[in-house]
């Protein structure tokens, strides 16, 4: 099962009702926000890097 396709599964199992995946590069501001959340929570920089 491709990555993408468990992610989405999982999303699911957790209550999610829409879980999809696109490239990063069409999330305008996304930089942005991905900094203040590191900056807010720090130990969520694993996640991001």
């Amino acid at each position: 099962m491709k990555m993408e396709k468990m992610i989405q599964k999982k999303a699911y199992e957790l209550g999610y009702e829409k879980c999809g995946i696109i490239p990063v590069n069409m999330l305008d501001g996304y930089r942005e926000k991905i900094e203040e959340r590191i900056r807010k929570v720090p130990e969520s920089e694993q996640f991001f890097v």
